[in-house]
């Protein structure tokens, strides 16, 4: 709906305006697929050595433990407990740094809120109206003058 609407007030702001937009927008929506793609790779990628550093820690915690276990220092019981352990720890730690990932990656619509709230406003920025409107203050200065004066002139001379 949003979207429908707006190409009424972009019309209306002319052809130059309605070129600027276009090319602003175009940019956006390239930098918005590249960060797209990029936010895409660095989930992936973080998964992937997540799983590899949880696969590290399970093949440790299992190694000592078979060790100790060779030793005597450790039941089969407990082996089974701490491998049970270290798989919860692992699927915990995936967890914990994917949401570190997902909230570094989500950062960037702060980063577009203040970009936007750093835009300069159109009508502002805009030569023509600047032009525009001090025409029009120069011309309520010259109406204010001329009738006031010869409206009271216009009274004392009857």
């Amino acid at each position: 709906g949003d979207v429908l609407r707006g190409r009424e007030t972009i019309a209306a702001f002319g052809e130059h305006h309605k070129r600027l937009f276009k090319g602003a927008n175009e940019q956006l929506v390239r930098q918005l697929a590249a960060a797209k793609v990029g936010n895409e790779g660095v989930c992936k990628w973080a998964q992937a050595l997540t799983t590899q550093n949880g696969a590290l820690l399970y093949l440790g915690c299992g190694l000592v433990c078979v060790y100790l276990n060779a030793l005597g220092r450790m039941s089969t019981a407990q082996l089974g407990l701490v491998l049970l352990y270290a798989a919860q720890l692992q699927r915990a730690g995936m967890e914990y740094m994917m949401t570190l990932t997902q909230v570094e990656t989500q950062f960037v619509s702060v980063e577009r809120i203040a970009q936007y709230t750093r835009l300069e406003d159109e009508w502002e920025s805009d030569q023509h109206y600047r032009a525009f409107s001090a025409s029009r203050l120069a011309q309520s200065r010259g109406r204010s003058g001329d009738g006031g004066g010869g409206g009271a002139a216009g009274q004392g001379g009857e």
